[in-house]
């Protein structure tokens, strides 16, 4: 299984880091990339949820 982990969610004080909220809660330029890059995950599991089987796919085929 792969997975993605966001280690670090936002900053404590102002400060460079790798974090994807700064510490005003503001969200930094990766935030929203991120979002799009999840946005496949997060269909398949709302079309789970609702009772709808995504079709499979075989390896290597794009989205």
């Amino acid at each position: 299984f792969g997975g993605f982990l966001i280690w670090n969610v936002g900053d404590c004080w102002p400060q460079q880091s790798d974090s994807v909220m700064d510490y005003a809660g503001t969200p930094k330029r990766v935030f929203e990339r991120l979002g799009q890059m999840f946005q496949r995950v997060r269909n398949r599991h709302a079309a789970r949820i609702h009772g709808r089987r995504p079709q499979p796919r075989r390896s290597g085929e794009g989205p």
